[in-house]
């Protein structure tokens, strides 16, 4: 019996988790709508792919390149208006409000051709 062959990305994975900051600021938005909890802070994680890395699991570097992208975009996920983001969306307030996990391990199990969407924020 031959191995499973698996085909593994280019890329390395950044998980995002969102803090209590940003918890505390989408509940904000809208006092009676759902809410945000630090135990269940969003039923699903961010994973952003960014270039493959040596075997440094450090995830700054590519947070230094990615926050700004990497921070509107989750603010766009829970409210889409600019006008009521925070306006300093540095380094150092990204990682305040959000906790990230690197992965330099990518595998494709999909026997299926990988499929691009524009996403703006």
């Amino acid at each position: 019996m031959r191995p499973t062959t698996f085909l593994v990305l280019n890329r390395a994975a950044l998980i995002v988790r969102p803090k209590k900051p940003y918890i505390d600021w989408a509940n904000s938005l809208e006092p009676s709508g759902p809410k945000l909890t630090p135990d269940r802070p969003e039923p699903e994680h961010t994973i952003c792919l960014v270039e493959e890395l040596s075997h440094d699991l450090n995830p700054r570097p590519a947070l230094r390149k990615y926050c700004t992208a990497i921070f509107e975009q989750e603010l766009a996920g829970w409210h889409r208006d600019p006008n009521d983001w925070p306006p300093k969306r540095d380094l150092d307030t990204f990682k305040e409000w959000f906790a990230v996990e690197l992965h330099s391990l990518v595998v494709d199990l999909a026997n299926i051709p990988l499929e691009l969407e524009e996403l703006a924020a």
